[in-house]
């Protein structure tokens, strides 16, 4: 759950079995739960639909009570290292944001989809960006390909990086030049390139590309991933 790092979990749960079923995991995989607000409402859950075809997944959410603002404290951030935020409880998010800025701590967001200004406000002043196949294009809805709505995002904000998932294709990274990365990845130049190696079976070895002030970067998953 926690890759070997300390975990500390901001969100709410309901007075009810779910609520103390999630509590109780938290307590077993050694993750802070100071934070974990209980309500009156029923717990969130969400039906996770897997296609073993195309390797994807959709989920389908049933939320909870939104995380006051009221009820966020600086101290929820003593000690952090980075700041995850997948932007669900967006008011709350935009205050942990603010004061993670004001200490540098680095900023990561989830991107699945556009879900009001304060969103965008969040996107614009992370410091890594995450998203689903889809938001891109759904973000973007002018673009001409993926790559080109990944590049009008990445342009709009100050994120060192932008990685989309491809399902069982891989990832597109983005990022700016000066940023490192690994040699397992190949950059690419054009949307159709990335086509032609997402499609094709060839072996992917690295090569250096760099279009102005940004790298593209397309990672095939291997069969151990």
């Amino acid at each position: 759950v926690n890759f070997g790092y300390k975990t500390r979990l901001i969100t709410k749960i309901g007075n009810d079995a779910s609520g103390s079923i999630i509590s109780n995991l938290f307590k077993e995989k050694g993750i802070d739960d100071r934070f974990l607000f209980t309500n009156t409402a029923t717990t969130a859950f969400s039906y996770i639909i897997i296609d073993q075809t195309t390797k994807s997944r959709t989920i389908i959410h049933t939320p909870t009570e939104e995380i006051e603002i009221s009820e966020i404290k600086e101290e929820f951030l003593e000690d952090a290292k980075i700041l995850y935020l997948d932007t669900r409880y967006t008011k709350a998010a935009l205050q942990l944001l603010d004061w993670a800025k004001e200490k540098k701590i680095p900023v990561l967001i989830d991107a699945e989809k556009d879900r009001n200004p304060e969103f965008r406000y969040l996107l614009n002043r992370a410091d890594y960006i995450c998203t689903s196949t889809n938001f891109p294009r759904d973000y973007v809805p002018t673009s001409k390909d993926l790559l080109d709505a990944m590049r009008t995002i990445f342009d709009s904000c100050c994120a060192a990086f932008i990685v989309t998932t491809l399902g069982n294709h891989g990832s597109i990274l983005m990022v700016r030049n000066g940023f490192r990365s690994k040699e397992t990845f190949v950059t690419v130049d054009s949307f159709d390139r990335l086509m032609d190696l997402v499609l094709s079976s060839e072996k992917i070895t690295a090569e250096n590309y760099s279009s102005k002030s940004i790298k593209y970067f397309f990672y095939r998953r291997s069969e151990n991933d």
